[in-house]
């Protein structure tokens, strides 16, 4: 008995002493899977096609930091993270345990992400506001009154109102390449029943207001 209780003890030890388990990323191109190659500011912007292991990433992978280079094509190990449910232990921009700080600079980017489709003539500045999230040092492209636009706009939304199930990031074991990030926060509207409700109370408000007052 006493040596099965060891064993497992020394298992749980040697659990936790090994870091998880990486899968390898394969990056093949640079942005010819959504949008064509774009650069802006001298740098390649937008998704890149690239696969988890055997499996393709659909949508591509769009990097989050601009002050490390990544070279296409190219291969290494990841942990993978999410927003939903949150696991941020290996974020290169979170700490662990992570702020409400950190994983708000996630969700923005998770939600400016969802941005691109739907503007695909400012994914430049999308990108370069995504960078300046993580490293306002670095990240500077040559219309700054728009990425201040995006930047200002992804700070500005609720998260309740969001949707980041879809969302992976993508961060290399090693130092030497950039974190990614597939997928985007979706928008979730407030359904109509709450809003009706919302505008019944509104509505009972006013009358007893109008009561008090007449």
């Amino acid at each position: 008995m006493r040596r099965m209780l060891f064993a497992l003890c020394l298992t749980l030890l040697l659990g936790a002493v090994h870091p998880a388990s990486a899968d390898l990323l394969n990056i093949s191109d640079i942005n010819s899977l959504v949008y064509g190659t774009t650069k802006y500011g001298g740098e390649y912007v937008g998704p890149i096609g690239a696969d988890l292991g055997s499996s393709i990433i659909t949508g591509g992978i769009t990097c989050l930091d601009v002050n490390t280079p990544t070279k296409v094509p190219n291969h290494f190990d990841v942990y993978v993270g999410s927003l939903d449910p949150v696991v941020l232990t290996h974020a290169k921009f979170a700490g662990n345990p992570y702020t409400p700080e950190q994983l708000f600079n996630y969700q923005k980017a998770a939600a400016l992400l969802g941005q691109m489709p739907t503007h695909t003539d400012e994914i430049g500045p999308i990108q370069f506001a995504i960078w300046r999230i993580f490293d306002p040092d670095h990240a500077s492209g040559p219309e700054p009154a728009i990425e201040a636009f995006w930047l200002s706009w992804a700070a500005g939304i609720d998260v309740n109102h969001y949707d980041f199930s879809s969302v992976l990031i993508y961060t290399p074991t090693n130092t030497i390449n950039q974190e990614f990030m597939s997928g985007a926060a979706c928008h979730v509207p407030v359904p109509a029943s709450a809003f009706l409700l919302g505008s019944g109370l509104l509505g009972l408000s006013l009358v007893g207001w109008r009561r008090k007052t007449g």
